[in-house]
This record gives C-alpha cells, structure tokens and sequence, in this order.
C-alpha cells in the first residue's frame, strides 16, 4: 500500500515514502520523530498501531478519530546497542482493508564524550 495515496475510506498515513528515518542516535537515548495519521472521511474511525522491533516504542494502541481530522503520533526510537536497526509500524482500523505499514530505521553514532575519548586515545597512544 502506498502510505501517502489516500484509501477509500479516507484513512491514511502521511510521511515521506513509507519511511521514517531517525538517523544516527546515541546508544541509550531517545529520538522521537512524529507520523501524521488522517481521517478525510464523513465517519469517526478508531485506530489502531502496532509496531515491530525492539529499538522503537510509541506510547499509544490505539486512538479514536473524528471525521475530517488528524492526530501526531509520536514514534521513539531507543537503540539499545551498536549498529543499525529496522522496525515497522503497522496503522490499522476497521474502515481500512489493508493495513498501512511504516518502515522504521535508525542507526547509532558514538556519545560526544567517547568521541573525544576515542579521538585523545588515538592522538596520545599510552607507551
């Protein structure tokens, strides 16, 4: 499904091509980047959000939306090791047919302090 084409219920997901980057974070911290979730139909619709890998949390299941409306919804990514990570947020509801899925991707960078660490380290070899 294309997340940013409007269904025939009028339900969508509006963010850049399916994908929600968070870039590179520290290991142990937060980014949190939002989703813009619409309802452009004439009927109220409940929402429903599930996601899918272990850096990435949202706080809310489920939202109710009233007709001609919109809500943020807040995505976090929390990398708890090195490396690069991929998730998916799944945003449903009884009026859509197929659910509309979101692909999450972050990836982890060095604290200032171990940077500067790792730079004095590097700089000034111990004997």
């Amino acid at each position: 499904a294309n997340p940013t084409a409007e269904c025939s219920s009028g339900l969508y997901v509006d963010n850049a091509c399916g994908l929600l980057d968070f870039k590179a974070t520290v290991v142990g911290k937060t980014r949190s980047k939002k989703v813009k979730v619409c309802n452009r139909s004439a009927h109220p619709a409940t929402i429903t959000f599930a996601i899918h890998g272990a850096a990435f949390a949202i706080r809310h299941s489920s939202v109710p939306l009233g007709p001609n409306s919109f809500v943020w919804l807040p995505v976090h990514f929390t990398p708890p090791v090195g490396g690069k990570h991929a998730g998916m947020l799944v945003t449903s509801s009884s009026a859509l047919a197929t659910p509309i899925t979101t692909k999450l991707q972050g990836s982890t960078k060095l604290s200032l302090s171990a940077q500067s660490t790792a730079r004095k380290t590097y700089l000034h070899p111990r004997p």
